[in-house]
């Protein structure tokens, strides 16, 4: 059951040249499990969760909402189900393996880590378990 509220944020970027512009970042503090958030953005905000693909689309995700979340960190698009060690974002392209995505040692080679969760504290994207309740970010086209 998830329960908080939702900080709507002003668009500020498309998330990626080959989608449509954002028009509305949400901030979800419902906590959610990594498996769920995805459905979550669809079902209350129309959309997907939020995806970078360059460094430009990251920074600007990091920008907004770092201030607004403790170290826990919250659900970004991408996930390794499907094949494990092949990251995807939720419109099914390549997470590339950019520094600026992953944290340091990330990610791992674990088969039980298959969800992107951004972390304040390491200013970098984790694997991480699925099974964890997180807050989510949503973005609507």
């Amino acid at each position: 059951m998830a329960v908080g509220s939702t900080l709507t944020l002003p668009a500020f970027a498309s998330v990626s040249p080959t989608q449509n512009s954002v028009s509305v970042y949400n901030l979800s503090t419902n906590r959610v499990l990594g498996t769920n958030a995805e459905l979550e953005c669809a079902t209350n905000f129309g959309g997907r969760l939020c995806q970078a693909s360059d460094t430009v689309s990251w920074e600007r995700m990091q920008t907004a909402i770092a201030p607004l979340l403790a170290t826990n960190g919250y659900w970004v698009g991408g996930t390794d189900a499907v094949t494990e060690g092949i990251w995807l974002w939720p419109d099914g392209s390549a997470v590339a393996d950019w520094p600026y995505i992953w944290a340091t040692n990330r990610p791992t080679s674990s088969s039980a880590r298959n969800c992107v969760r951004f972390r304040v504290d390491l200013d970098n994207g984790t694997d991480a378990h699925c099974s964890r309740f997180r807050s989510f970010y949503c973005c609507e086209t």
